[in-house]
Protein backbone atom coordinates (compact mmCIF):
# COMPACT_ATOMS: atom_id res chain seq x y z
CA UNK A 1 0.00 0.00 0.00
CA UNK A 2 1.31 3.73 -0.75
CA UNK A 3 2.51 6.00 1.73
CA UNK A 4 2.47 9.90 1.66
CA UNK A 5 5.36 11.44 3.23
CA UNK A 6 4.87 13.95 5.53
CA UNK A 7 7.97 15.60 5.37
CA UNK A 8 10.89 16.32 3.07
CA UNK A 9 14.01 14.08 4.75
CA UNK A 10 16.11 17.72 4.01
CA UNK A 11 14.02 20.62 4.90
CA UNK A 12 17.09 22.56 3.15
CA UNK A 13 15.50 20.88 0.15
CA UNK A 14 11.75 22.60 0.78
CA UNK A 15 10.56 25.63 -1.43
CA UNK A 16 10.78 28.04 1.36
CA UNK A 17 14.63 27.27 2.36
CA UNK A 18 15.77 29.60 -0.50
CA UNK A 19 14.31 32.72 1.88
CA UNK A 20 16.65 31.64 4.69
CA UNK A 21 18.02 34.59 6.57
CA UNK A 22 21.25 33.53 8.40
CA UNK A 23 20.98 35.20 11.52
CA UNK A 24 17.69 36.64 11.95
CA UNK A 25 16.50 33.76 14.47
CA UNK A 26 18.83 32.87 17.30
CA UNK A 27 19.86 29.46 15.50
CA UNK A 28 19.98 28.01 12.15
CA UNK A 29 16.50 26.28 13.54
CA UNK A 30 14.84 29.32 13.84
CA UNK A 31 16.32 31.13 10.47
CA UNK A 32 14.71 28.30 8.58
CA UNK A 33 11.36 28.29 11.06
CA UNK A 34 10.74 31.82 9.48
CA UNK A 35 11.59 30.69 6.23
CA UNK A 36 8.88 28.32 6.41
CA UNK A 37 6.38 30.54 6.86
CA UNK A 38 6.48 31.09 10.99
CA UNK A 39 4.74 31.10 12.71
CA UNK A 40 2.12 30.19 10.47
CA UNK A 41 3.74 26.50 10.52
CA UNK A 42 2.80 23.22 11.20
CA UNK A 43 4.57 20.38 12.08
CA UNK A 44 4.45 17.04 10.56
CA UNK A 45 5.97 13.77 10.32
CA UNK A 46 5.58 10.49 9.88
CA UNK A 47 3.12 9.19 7.13
CA UNK A 48 -0.42 9.04 5.55
CA UNK A 49 -2.49 6.49 4.57
CA UNK A 50 -4.12 6.95 1.41
CA UNK A 51 -7.90 7.39 3.28
CA UNK A 52 -6.44 9.86 5.02
CA UNK A 53 -5.39 11.58 1.87
CA UNK A 54 -8.47 10.90 -0.04
CA UNK A 55 -10.51 11.88 3.05
CA UNK A 56 -8.67 15.13 3.19
CA UNK A 57 -8.41 16.03 -0.64
CA UNK A 58 -12.29 15.57 -0.13
CA UNK A 59 -13.11 18.39 2.46
CA UNK A 60 -10.54 20.72 0.50
CA UNK A 61 -12.89 19.87 -2.73
CA UNK A 62 -16.03 20.84 -0.78
CA UNK A 63 -14.66 23.61 0.92
CA UNK A 64 -13.51 25.79 -2.36
CA UNK A 65 -17.01 26.13 -3.28
CA UNK A 66 -18.15 27.28 0.12
CA UNK A 67 -18.83 30.59 1.75
CA UNK A 68 -16.19 32.00 3.73
CA UNK A 69 -15.95 30.32 7.25
CA UNK A 70 -13.51 31.49 10.30
CA UNK A 71 -13.09 27.66 10.20
CA UNK A 72 -11.22 27.65 7.25
CA UNK A 73 -7.60 28.29 8.76
CA UNK A 74 -7.16 26.21 11.97
CA UNK A 75 -8.84 23.49 8.95
CA UNK A 76 -6.13 23.93 6.85
CA UNK A 77 -3.68 24.03 9.93
CA UNK A 78 -5.12 20.26 11.13
CA UNK A 79 -5.11 18.76 7.63
CA UNK A 80 -1.14 20.11 7.15
CA UNK A 81 -0.45 18.21 10.29
CA UNK A 82 -2.25 15.14 9.39
CA UNK A 83 -1.09 14.36 5.42
CA UNK A 84 1.56 17.18 5.10
CA UNK A 85 1.65 19.77 2.57
CA UNK A 86 2.25 18.44 -0.79
CA UNK A 87 -1.04 16.97 -0.46
CA UNK A 88 -2.54 20.30 1.00
CA UNK A 89 -1.57 22.34 -1.99
CA UNK A 90 -2.13 19.67 -4.96
CA UNK A 91 -5.96 18.76 -3.51
CA UNK A 92 -6.45 22.70 -3.73
CA UNK A 93 -4.79 23.39 -6.94
CA UNK A 94 -6.75 20.80 -8.41
CA UNK A 95 -9.95 22.12 -6.77
CA UNK A 96 -8.91 25.68 -7.93
CA UNK A 97 -8.24 24.52 -11.62
CA UNK A 98 -11.57 22.42 -11.61
CA UNK A 99 -13.35 26.10 -11.11
CA UNK A 100 -15.49 27.03 -14.04
CA UNK A 101 -14.88 30.49 -15.31
CA UNK A 102 -18.01 32.04 -13.70
CA UNK A 103 -16.75 30.78 -10.21
CA UNK A 104 -13.45 33.29 -10.84
CA UNK A 105 -16.83 36.41 -10.28
CA UNK A 106 -18.37 35.48 -7.29
CA UNK A 107 -17.77 36.86 -4.23
CA UNK A 108 -17.20 35.60 -0.12
CA UNK A 109 -15.92 32.63 -0.84
CA UNK A 110 -14.03 29.93 1.03
CA UNK A 111 -11.25 29.61 -1.45
CA UNK A 112 -9.67 32.96 -0.86
CA UNK A 113 -9.14 31.65 2.60
CA UNK A 114 -7.37 28.59 1.22
CA UNK A 115 -5.30 30.01 -1.30
CA UNK A 116 -3.83 32.23 1.51
CA UNK A 117 -3.36 29.79 4.45
CA UNK A 118 -3.70 26.39 2.47
CA UNK A 119 -1.38 26.99 -0.93
CA UNK A 120 0.52 30.33 0.02
CA UNK A 121 2.07 28.56 3.52
CA UNK A 122 2.17 25.16 2.37
CA UNK A 123 3.57 25.76 -1.02
CA UNK A 124 6.69 26.71 1.76
CA UNK A 125 6.92 23.62 3.39
CA UNK A 126 6.87 21.19 -0.20
CA UNK A 127 10.05 20.10 -1.93
CA UNK A 128 11.13 22.91 -3.68
CA UNK A 129 10.66 20.79 -7.60
CA UNK A 130 7.20 20.46 -5.86
CA UNK A 131 6.70 23.79 -5.00
CA UNK A 132 8.17 25.04 -8.69
CA UNK A 133 5.49 23.04 -10.36
CA UNK A 134 2.88 23.69 -8.59
CA UNK A 135 3.01 27.11 -9.09
CA UNK A 136 2.96 26.91 -12.62
CA UNK A 137 -0.52 25.60 -12.28
CA UNK A 138 -1.65 28.68 -10.14
CA UNK A 139 -0.28 30.83 -12.84
CA UNK A 140 -1.81 29.12 -15.73
CA UNK A 141 -5.34 29.26 -13.06
CA UNK A 142 -4.63 32.86 -12.24
CA UNK A 143 -4.44 34.05 -15.60
CA UNK A 144 -8.04 32.32 -16.58
CA UNK A 145 -9.24 33.75 -13.83
CA UNK A 146 -7.96 36.78 -15.00
CA UNK A 147 -9.34 36.38 -18.39
CA UNK A 148 -12.86 35.71 -16.79
CA UNK A 149 -13.18 39.29 -15.58
CA UNK A 150 -16.35 40.91 -16.26
CA UNK A 151 -16.39 44.39 -16.76
CA UNK A 152 -12.38 43.92 -15.97
CA UNK A 153 -13.49 43.76 -12.21
CA UNK A 154 -11.07 41.52 -10.41
CA UNK A 155 -12.64 38.20 -8.30
CA UNK A 156 -11.37 37.48 -4.86
CA UNK A 157 -9.53 34.28 -6.51
CA UNK A 158 -7.86 35.88 -8.81
CA UNK A 159 -7.07 38.56 -6.66
CA UNK A 160 -5.72 36.37 -3.79
CA UNK A 161 -3.91 34.01 -6.28
CA UNK A 162 -1.84 37.66 -7.49
CA UNK A 163 -1.03 38.22 -3.53
CA UNK A 164 0.91 34.56 -3.09
CA UNK A 165 2.23 34.60 -6.38
CA UNK A 166 3.81 37.89 -7.22
CA UNK A 167 5.35 39.55 -4.08
CA UNK A 168 4.80 43.11 -3.48
CA UNK A 169 3.88 43.40 -7.07
CA UNK A 170 0.59 41.25 -6.40
CA UNK A 171 0.52 42.85 -2.84
CA UNK A 172 0.24 46.37 -4.37
CA UNK A 173 -1.93 45.63 -7.18
CA UNK A 174 -4.99 43.18 -5.47
CA UNK A 175 -4.22 43.61 -1.71
CA UNK A 176 -6.93 44.82 0.74
CA UNK A 177 -6.56 48.31 1.73
CA UNK A 178 -7.56 49.86 4.70
CA UNK A 179 -7.27 53.53 4.82
CA UNK A 180 -4.76 53.51 2.00
CA UNK A 181 -2.75 50.74 3.24
CA UNK A 182 -2.69 46.58 2.20
CA UNK A 183 -3.78 44.76 4.96
CA UNK A 184 -1.25 42.85 7.30
CA UNK A 185 -2.83 39.64 5.52
CA UNK A 186 -2.03 40.39 2.45
CA UNK A 187 1.36 41.40 2.78
CA UNK A 188 2.39 37.61 3.90
CA UNK A 189 3.82 36.70 1.21
CA UNK A 190 6.45 39.55 0.19
CA UNK A 191 9.25 37.82 0.03
CA UNK A 192 10.60 40.21 -2.44
CA UNK A 193 10.51 43.79 -1.22
CA UNK A 194 11.53 44.52 2.86
CA UNK A 195 11.05 48.27 1.75
CA UNK A 196 7.41 47.83 0.86
CA UNK A 197 6.61 45.79 3.63
CA UNK A 198 8.13 48.87 6.23
CA UNK A 199 5.85 50.94 4.42
CA UNK A 200 2.99 49.48 4.75
CA UNK A 201 3.65 48.17 8.22
CA UNK A 202 4.41 51.53 9.17
CA UNK A 203 0.76 53.12 8.19
CA UNK A 204 -1.05 50.81 9.84
CA UNK A 205 -3.18 52.58 12.48
CA UNK A 206 -2.94 51.47 16.47
CA UNK A 207 -6.53 50.39 17.10
CA UNK A 208 -7.95 48.11 19.19
CA UNK A 209 -7.16 44.92 17.61
CA UNK A 210 -3.68 45.97 16.17
CA UNK A 211 -0.55 43.61 16.66
CA UNK A 212 2.86 43.18 15.33
CA UNK A 213 3.34 39.86 12.81
CA UNK A 214 6.21 37.85 13.11
CA UNK A 215 5.84 36.55 9.69
CA UNK A 216 6.10 40.54 8.08
CA UNK A 217 8.85 41.28 10.44
CA UNK A 218 11.04 38.45 8.52
CA UNK A 219 9.88 39.76 5.47
CA UNK A 220 10.56 43.76 6.63
CA UNK A 221 13.71 42.83 8.26
CA UNK A 222 15.37 44.54 11.20
CA UNK A 223 13.30 47.85 10.62
CA UNK A 224 10.14 46.32 10.71
CA UNK A 225 11.44 44.30 13.83
CA UNK A 226 11.73 47.49 15.80
CA UNK A 227 8.96 49.70 14.58
CA UNK A 228 7.06 46.49 16.03
CA UNK A 229 9.35 46.10 19.27
CA UNK A 230 8.76 49.93 19.97
CA UNK A 231 5.37 49.53 19.95
CA UNK A 232 4.54 46.25 21.87
CA UNK A 233 2.71 48.85 24.50
CA UNK A 234 -0.25 49.31 21.84
CA UNK A 235 -0.90 45.56 21.85
CA UNK A 236 -4.29 45.41 23.77
CA UNK A 237 -5.21 41.54 23.34
CA UNK A 238 -3.43 39.79 26.38
CA UNK A 239 -2.91 36.80 24.11
CA UNK A 240 -1.07 39.07 21.81
CA UNK A 241 1.28 40.14 24.26
CA UNK A 242 2.01 36.50 25.03
CA UNK A 243 2.13 35.51 21.49
CA UNK A 244 4.64 38.37 20.77
CA UNK A 245 7.21 37.08 23.47
CA UNK A 246 6.47 33.65 22.05
CA UNK A 247 7.09 34.34 18.25
CA UNK A 248 9.15 37.47 18.44
CA UNK A 249 11.34 35.55 20.72
CA UNK A 250 12.81 33.75 18.45
CA UNK A 251 14.47 36.60 16.58
CA UNK A 252 17.96 37.66 17.59
CA UNK A 253 17.73 41.57 17.54
CA UNK A 254 18.60 44.23 20.08
CA UNK A 255 14.95 45.82 19.79
CA UNK A 256 13.30 42.27 20.55
CA UNK A 257 15.31 41.68 23.87
CA UNK A 258 14.56 45.41 25.15
CA UNK A 259 10.99 45.05 24.44
CA UNK A 260 11.37 41.85 26.12
CA UNK A 261 12.75 43.42 28.94
CA UNK A 262 10.26 45.89 29.45
CA UNK A 263 7.65 43.59 29.33
CA UNK A 264 9.38 41.19 32.09
CA UNK A 265 9.83 44.51 34.38
CA UNK A 266 6.20 45.50 34.29
CA UNK A 267 4.23 43.22 36.68
CA UNK A 268 0.33 44.38 35.43
CA UNK A 269 1.76 42.77 31.76
CA UNK A 270 -0.62 39.55 30.87
CA UNK A 271 3.68 37.93 29.78
CA UNK A 272 5.46 38.83 32.38
CA UNK A 273 6.10 35.40 33.76
CA UNK A 274 6.74 34.55 29.87
CA UNK A 275 9.22 37.26 29.47
CA UNK A 276 11.01 36.38 32.54
CA UNK A 277 11.46 32.61 31.06
CA UNK A 278 12.61 33.80 28.00
CA UNK A 279 15.05 36.45 29.63
CA UNK A 280 16.57 33.38 31.79
CA UNK A 281 17.17 31.63 28.40
CA UNK A 282 18.75 34.59 26.79
CA UNK A 283 20.44 36.61 29.77
CA UNK A 284 22.26 39.31 27.98
CA UNK A 285 19.82 40.24 25.21
CA UNK A 286 18.84 43.63 25.10
CA UNK A 287 21.76 45.02 27.06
Amino acid sequence: MAQYPRKAKQEGTLDGARFVRPGFGWTPDDDLAFALGHPHRQSFEGEATPMEVEAARAVLATRVKSLISPEDQPLVAKLEAQVGPEVIVDALVEALERLKDEDFQRWNRAAIQLVRWGVGFALLRCPAPVGVAQRKRLEATYVRAKAARKQDQPGQVEQMLDVVLHGAAGAERSGQRYEGSVQPFDLLFVHDDPAYVLAQVQRHRFEPLWRPWARLAFLGGEPVVKHYASHWRKIRDAAEVRAFVRDFGKIRSPSVGRAIREIAATPASPAAEDAAAWLRDHPRAGR
